[in-house]
């Protein structure tokens, strides 16, 4: 009588658990050119589960009614999108410009290294290295 009960519940728990997913399929693209944008990051907010968009900017996902998808890529503003808000199969990414502070490089200044080499019987080097002044003071 108890497996009779056991079989009865085990596929009442699986439609419990399955809690109404959905496959979806959206394309990010830029705003201003309408271009895709290729390899944006995709997660679901408090869930390790995410996914990036192809080289047509799409991109697929299994999502609960109450998830919530974080939208980032280099050069875009990062977008927050409840998946019950979604209407569309599109999702228009804004460009974000950013400035950046002025930076100035210096050439780093070279120290003399002394030359070391053999000579074979031609007057040809044979093996030759250079040697910071600083090490070889250290050895004398």
């Amino acid at each position: 009588m108890k497996l009779y009960k056991l079989i009865f519940l085990l596929p009442i728990c699986d439609i419990i658990t399955l809690k109404a997913q959905e496959r979806i399929v959206l394309k990010v693209i830029n705003k201003q050119d309408k271009s895709p944008v290729t390899y944006a990051n995709i997660q679901v907010k408090n869930k390790s589960l995410g996914t990036y968009s192809n080289e047509q900017g799409k991109f697929e996902l299994n999502l609960n009614i109450e998830d919530t998808l974080l939208i980032s890529s280099i050069g875009y503003e990062k977008l927050e999108i409840p998946f019950s808000s979604i209407k569309n199969t599109t999702i228009y990414f804004q460009e974000k410009s950013t400035l950046l502070k002025e930076i100035k490089v210096f050439p780093k200044k070279e120290s003399p290294l002394i030359e070391v080499g053999y000579f074979n019987k031609r007057g040809k080097i044979f093996l030759k290295w250079g040697l910071h002044p600083n090490l070889i003071m250290q050895f004398t």
